[in-house]
C-alpha cells in the first residue's frame, strides 16, 4: 500500500486533429502540474508531518475508546512507516491518523485530502470538524467513490491536534491518503484547475469529438460502423477524463456517482478499442472478438455483484488491470501480424499502442512504485496519441473504402454496359431474324405464287398467249431473285468484312468518271419517280487508287436509298470534289431525311429508322452498315447530315493513295455493261412502284 503520495488523477486522454493544438496542451499541462504546483504552496505539505497511526476493529464509542487494539501496544499510537504491514485483510477494520498542524497561519485555510474507496471523518482537538459517508453505519458492500475534499478549518487551527478516522470497502486499500495539503482555499482551488485543467479540455473535446463521430456515423453507410465505434471511444475516454477529474468533482460533489460513472467508462474502453480495428481490420477478428468477449463478461459479472453487494467493484479492479495488461500485448502482436501481411494501417495503431504502453509504464514505475523520478501522469498524452493513430487509420479505412466504392460502381457501370449491350444484342438478334425471314418470305411468296400462275396456265395450254403477259410475270421473278441475292451478298458481305476475310482489290480509277456511271446508270429508276437527278465535279478526271466494285458497291447503296426514301418530283445530287490529296463525294437528296436522335445508330447492323414490319420501303438494314465498312477499308469516312422531312446528304472521303504495302493493278479499269445492269438490278430490287 502507499500512503500520503500525492495524485496526478490518471486520466485518458483525448483526440485533437491540430498537431500543433496538443503539443501546446501537453507543453502546458507540464508548466502547470510541475512548476506551479511547486512552487505556489504557502504552507509545507502536511505529508511530510509527523504522523502516529493506530488501527482497530469493530471501532464503538468515542475516539479514544477501542474494543481491540492491534498496535505494538495497547491503546498507543504508533510512528507512521512507509508501509503499514500490520493492516489486516478484514475489511471491517478502522485506521487512525494522528499530526498537530503547522504553526505558521493561513488566511481561509482549508485541508486538501483526496482518497480512494474510504469513508472518513476529521477531527481537530477531538471535535468533528468534517465526516464523508455514513461512518458509523458503513456497510462495506459499496464504494463511497473516490472523491476530492477541501476541508475547511477555524482560524485558530495552528499547532493543534488533528486525527482522520478511515474505513475502506478494500482492505488493500484501507487507510490510503494520495493528497493531504494545508494552504489557503483560493491556492488549492489553483493548484487544483493548474493540474487537471488540461486533462478536462481533453475530456470534453473527446466527448465532443467521440460525439461527432457518431453523428456522421448516422449519416452514411461507408464505415459506419468504424465511425461508430470510434466514436464510442472517445465517448468513453472523454467520460472517464471528466469523471476522474478533481474539478469535475470540486464543482459537481457527487462521488458516488463519479465513481460508477468512471468505473464503467473504463471498463468499456478496451472493448471500444478492439471492436474499432475489427471494423477496419479483416485479421485476427478471432483473436479480437474473443477479447471483447472477455471484457463485457468481466465487466457484466463485476458490475452484477458490486450490484447486489457480493463484491465490490473496487475489489475487480485487479482482474481488470490483469486482463487489459494481458489483452494490449496480445493486441499489439495482433497489430504487427496484421501489418506483416500487408495492412498498412496496422502499423499506425500500433505505433500508437507502443507510444501509450511506454507513457503507461513510465507512469507506473514513477507514480506507483517510485522506481523513476515522476511529476507528471503521461498516459493522457500516450492515450491521445493512440487515439490519433487510430483516426489516421480510420481516415485511410475510409479512403480506402471510398476508392473501393468507387472500382465497384465503375465495375457495376461496366457490368450495366454489358447487361445493356447483351440486352440490346439479344433484341437486335431477335429483330434480325424477324427482318431476314420478312426480307426473304417476301421474294420467295412472289416467286411461289407466280411459279404457281405459270403452272396453272401451262396445264390449261396458254403459257403462250398474249393474255398471259409471260413477260410481266418473268419480271416478277428475276426482280424477287435480285432481292433474294443482295440480301444474301450483304449477309456473306458483312460478315467477311467483320472476321476480317474481305479483300480490296486496289486499280488506278479515274474516280471522276466512275462516279459518273454509276449516277447515270440508275437514270431509269430516277425517272420512274419523276426524281431529278444532277451530277456535278470540279475536276473531269481524277486518278485515285481504289476498289471500283467496292466504291460501286458504296455508290449504288447510297443512290438506292435516295431514291428509296424520295417523294415524286424531289431531287438527288451527286456532287465530286477534290481537296488536298483527298476525293470528296456527295450524295444529297430532298426526300424524308432521317430524325436527329437516329443519326449515329444508320451505320449500324440491321438498323433501319423504321423497323415496322409494315414500313413503305423494303431493306435488310446491312446496306449502311457495309457502306461505312468499306470506306474505312480505304481509309476513309463517312458521314452524314440531316434535316427530317427536308432531305439527306452523305459526304465521302477518299484518299488518292491506297498507301504503304498495298498493291496496285495497273490494269486498266473496264466496266463489264451486263454486270454493271446486274448490279443495279440487284441494288434497285427493292424499290416499288406505284
Amino acid at each position: 500500500m502507499i500512503f500520503f503520495k500525492r495524485v496526478k488523477f490518471h486520466s485518458l486522454g483525448l483526440w485533437r486533429i491540430a498537431i500543433g493544438t496538443i503539443f501546446i496542451l501537453f507543453f502546458f499541462n507540464i508548466l502547470f502540474s510541475y512548476v506551479f504546483t511547486t512552487h505556489s504552496m504557502d504552507h509545507p505539505s502536511l505529508e511530510d508531518s509527523n504522523w502516529r497511526y493506530k488501527i482497530e476493529s469493530d471501532y464503538v464509542g468515542t475516539l479514544e475508546r477501542t474494543s481491540e487494539s492491534i498496535a505494538d501496544k495497547e491503546n498507543e499510537w504508533s510512528r507512521l512507516e512507509k508501509s503499514i504491514n500490520t493492516v489486516p485483510k478484514d475489511i471491517k477494520t478502522t485506521i487512525y491518523y494522528k499530526t498537530n498542524l503547522p504553526a505558521t497561519s493561513a488566511a481561509d485555510p482549508h485541508l486538501l485530502l483526496q482518497t480512494n474507496d474510504q469513508v472518513f471523518e476529521v477531527y481537530l482537538e477531538g471535535k468533528l470538524i468534517y465526516r464523508f459517508g455514513d461512518f458509523n453505519n458503513f456497510d462495506y458492500k459499496h464504494s463511497p467513490g473516490a472523491p476530492t475534499h477541501l476541508i475547511p478549518l477555524p482560524n485558530d487551527y495552528m499547532d493543534k491536534e488533528l486525527v482522520i478516522a478511515m474505513k475502506s470497502v478494500s482492505g488493500k486499500r484501507l487507510g490510503l491518503i494520495r493528497t493531504i495539503e494545508l494552504d489557503s482555499k483560493g491556492n488549492h482551488f489553483m493548484r487544483i484547475f493548474k493540474m487537471n485543467i488540461g486533462t478536462l479540455i481533453l475530456g470534453c473535446l473527446n466527448l465532443i469529438i467521440g460525439t461527432a463521430c457518431m453523428l456522421i456515423g448516422i449519416g452514411r453507410k461507408l464505415g459506419r460502423k468504424a465511425l461508430f465505434s470510434l466514436g464510442l471511444l472517445f465517448i468513453t475516454v472523454g467520460t472517464w477524463s471528466i469523471a476522474e477529474n478533481s474539478l469535475t468533482q470540486i464543482f459537481h460533489f457527487r462521488p458516488v456517482f463519479w465513481f460508477y460513472v468512471a468505473i464503467v467508462s473504463l471498463y468499456l474502453i478496451p472493448i471500444c478499442v478492439y471492436e474499432f480495428i475489427i471494423n477496419i481490420s479483416n485479421t485476427n477478428k478471432r483473436v479480437l472478438s474473443l477479447l471483447i468477449h472477455l471484457h463485457a463478461a468481466l465487466f457484466i459479472v463485476s458490475f452484477l455483484l458490486d450490484l447486489t453487494g457480493n463484491l465490490a467493484f473496487i475489489n475487480t479492479m485487479i482482474l481488470f488491470y490483469m486482463l487489459t495488461g494481458t489483452s494490449y500485448i496480445i493486441c499489439v502482436v495482433v497489430s504487427v501480424q496484421s501489418y506483416l501481411k500487408g495492412n498498412a494501417k496496422a502499423m499506425i495503431y500500433t505505433a500508437g499502442q507502443i507510444v501509450f504502453g511506454v507513457f503507461g509504464v513510465y507512469d507506473v514505475l514513477g507514480w506507483y512504485f517510485h522506481v523513476i523520478p515522476w511529476t507528471i501522469n503521461l498516459a493522457p498524452w500516450g492515450m491521445l496519441i493512440f487515439q490519433l493513430a487510430l483516426l489516421y487509420a480510420l481516415i485511410q479505412y475510409l479512403k480506402d473504402m471510398q476508392d473501393r466504392l468507387i472500382q465497384y460502381n465503375q465495375e457495376i457501370i461496366e457490368k450495366e454496359k454489358q447487361i445493356d449491350q447483351a440486352v440490346e444484342y439479344s433484341k437486335i438478334k431477335t429483330e434480325i431474324f424477324a427482318n431476314m425471314s420478312h426480307e426473304m418470305r417476301t421474294p420467295l411468296n412472289v416467286i411461289h405464287t407466280t411459279n404457281q400462275l405459270l403452272k396453272v396456265y401451262s396445264d390449261k395450254g396458254i403459257i403462250g398467249g398474249k393474255e398471259t403477259n409471260i413477260d410481266k410475270y418473268i419480271s416478277i421473278m428475276n426482280q424477287n431473285c435480285h432481292r433474294l441475292m443482295k440480301l444474301v451478298n450483304n449477309l456473306i458481305d458483312i460478315t467477311n468484312i467483320e472476321s476480317g476475310f474481305y479483300r480490296l482489290n486496289y486499280k488506278k480509277v479515274n474516280i471522276v468518271s466512275l462516279i459518273e456511271n454509276i449516277t447515270m446508270s440508275i437514270e431509269s429508276y430516277a425517272n420512274e419517280k419523276a426524281l431529278e437527278l444532277i451530277f456535278d465535279t470540279e475536276s473531269e478526271e481524277t486518278v485515285i487508287e481504289c476498289d471500283p466494285d467496292a466504291i460501286e458497291r458504296i455508290m449504288l447503296n447510297l443512290l438506292s436509298n435516295a431514291v428509296k426514301f424520295s417523294k415524286n418530283g424531289d431531287s438527288i445530287y451527286v456532287n465530286v470534289k477534290i481537296d488536298d490529296g483527298n476525293i470528296y463525294v456527295e450524295v444529297e437528296d430532298t426526300g424524308i431525311g432521317i430524325p436527329e436522335d437516329k443519326l449515329e445508330s444508320i451505320f449500324s447492323r440491321f438498323v433501319q429508322v423504321d423497323k415496322s414490319f409494315t414500313r413503305q420501303n423494303e431493306g435488310s438494314g446491312i446496306g449502311l452498315a457495309i457502306v461505312k465498312a468499306l470506306i474505312e477499308l480505304h481509309n476513309g469516312s463517312i458521314e452524314v447530315k440531316s434535316d427530317l422531312n427536308n432531305g439527306s446528304k452523305f459526304r465521302i472521303s477518299l484518299p488518292e493513295k491506297a498507301g504503304k504495302n498495298v498493291i496496285v493493278e495497273d490494269d486498266e479499269y473496264n466496266e463489264n455493261i451486263n454486270e454493271k445492269i446486274e448490279k443495279v438490278e440487284i441494288e434497285f430490287s427493292d424499290i416499288y412502284y406505284n
